[in-house]
């Protein structure tokens, strides 16, 4: 019996052999360095937006298309115009570092909002104040609560004097209005000295009724109407001291308190307490910065932000 006996493989066939066995080496190599391939787009629709970003990013968007340079319709520029003064305040609330600017900027919205709707024959917003009706607290700091009464009252008693000179657009009840919100914030300011006076020295102001119902802002030199000027300080006050606030610890705030009768100015129990508060507050002094704005206050960047 013969046993059966595999051949020799040739030099050839081992050479063969041993160059299919490199190339496929060769082939796998590159890819031990490689990862799954990026799918365009992935990573940003996983990235989600907070609130800050979201506010931030409607209310530039809705100002932008409420310009004249976007070219849109009067009725759609005017549809924008109406949603970007509390998208704004939305900023204000959901941005602390951005509370003065979304502040202001809804002031300046609610500006634009006004001519639209003269030009469409609509209905602008009112000039009246945002009052603070039934809200008891606000998650502010007691001095920054007594900081704003004085403001107000302030305010309060120019105007009672330009109303008596019978200035425009100074009349009581405004006087009246001013003196209301700072008896309010001073009720919510819990434990703290009250700063507010009977008498405040008006010298310049006084000076400049000698002339003329404009004069010189000494804020930014331009030349402004008194009650105009008046209204805007009362805001610049109110936003410096809530960029004072910005640094007070949670111990001293003063504790907010329930709903409100009035919804739109009302802690929501469901909302985070300081975004409520700085959404109410800052509803608040923009419609000051807008009452500046119609008695004719400059409307333009580089007189409300330097």
């Amino acid at each position: 019996m013969q046993t059966h006996r595999q051949p020799i493989p040739s030099r050839a066939d081992c050479f063969r052999r041993t160059l299919v066995c490199l190339l496929c080496l060769l082939t796998l190599l590159p890819l031990q360095g490689c990862a799954l391939p990026r799918l365009e787009g992935r990573a940003e629709s996983e990235h989600k937006a907070g609130a800050c970003e979201r506010s931030y990013q409607a209310a530039r968007a809705d100002s932008t298309a409420s310009a004249p340079s976007s070219g849109a319709p009067l009725l759609l520029r005017y549809q924008s115009a109406q949603r970007a003064p509390d998208e704004w305040a939305q900023v204000a609330a959901h941005c602390p570092q951005r509370f003065a600017e979304g502040t202001m900027r809804s002031g300046q919205a609610s500006l634009t909002q006004a001519i639209l709707a003269g030009q469409l024959g609509a209905e602008p917003p009112s000039t009246s104040s945002v009052l603070l009706t039934g809200t008891t607290g606000l998650d502010l700091a007691s001095a920054t609560l007594a900081a704003m009464a004085l403001a107000e009252d302030r305010a309060g008693f120019a105007l009672q004097l330009l109303a008596a000179r019978r200035l425009p657009g100074a009349d009581l009840a405004i006087s009246d209005d001013h003196a209301q919100a700072g008896q309010q914030f001073m009720s919510m300011a819990a434990g703290k000295d009250d700063p507010r006076q009977k008498v405040y020295d008006l010298g310049p102001l006084l000076e400049a009724l000698q002339t003329s119902a404009d004069s010189i802002d000494a804020n930014t030199g331009l030349t402004a109407p008194l009650v105009a000027q008046v209204e805007m300080n009362c805001v610049r006050e109110e936003l410096a001291a809530m960029q004072a606030d910005r640094g007070k610890t949670e111990n001293s705030r003063a504790k907010p308190g329930r709903k409100s009768a009035n919804g739109h100015l009302s802690l929501d129990d469901t909302a985070s307490q300081r975004p409520a508060s700085l959404l109410i507050v800052s509803r608040f002094i923009s419609a000051r910065a807008y009452r500046s704005l119609v008695l004719g206050y400059p409307a333009f960047d580089t007189a409300l932000y330097y």
